[in-house]
């Protein structure tokens, strides 16, 4: 979801005339346009592609690095992994229209239970700041055993 922000500048855009849209809005969705940038950059020919898994995102994309370092796909990979949608097209507005969010909001400190079955409520955003969201990234470079022997 890299370019959310700017396919929802598009679609603003696209409510005046056709010819405000950004022609880089659609580039800009692809989620792995900034990886594929900077690969082409440095010159370096190993897999380039993006997986979308909300907040295991980087999960998945160490662990897709290390098994291809594993299988011997490539020596040394970069990878990492940031999620974060705060615009109002799909962001939190989306979380709200599903009712997915907790609606505990006398306590906001004990409001998150996602383990207890009797009064689970919902889950929490972190930060429901519009103008300063958080975000969560986390960005790594691992390498095959036999570089430290």
């Amino acid at each position: 979801m890299d370019g959310m922000k700017v396919f929802y500048d598009a679609v603003e855009a696209l409510r005046f005339s056709y010819k405000k849209v950004n022609p880089f809005c659609v580039p800009f969705t692809t989620t792995n346009m900034r990886s594929a940038m900077l690969a082409v950059d440095l010159g370096w020919m190993v897999p380039n592609y993006s997986t979308s898994t909300a907040c295991a995102t980087s999960s998945f994309s160490t662990l897709n690095s290390a098994n291809h370092i594993i299988k011997a796909n490539a020596g040394l990979m970069l990878c990492g992994g940031l999620d974060s949608v705060m615009i109002p097209l799909g962001g939190l507005g989306g979380f709200v229209a599903c009712r997915t969010l907790s609606q505990r909001n006398n306590d906001p400190t004990k409001a998150s239970r996602p383990w207890d079955g009797a009064i689970r409520t919902g889950w929490i955003h972190p930060n429901i700041n519009l103008e300063n969201p958080d975000e969560g990234l986390i960005c790594c470079l691992p390498l095959p055993l036999s570089h430290f022997y």
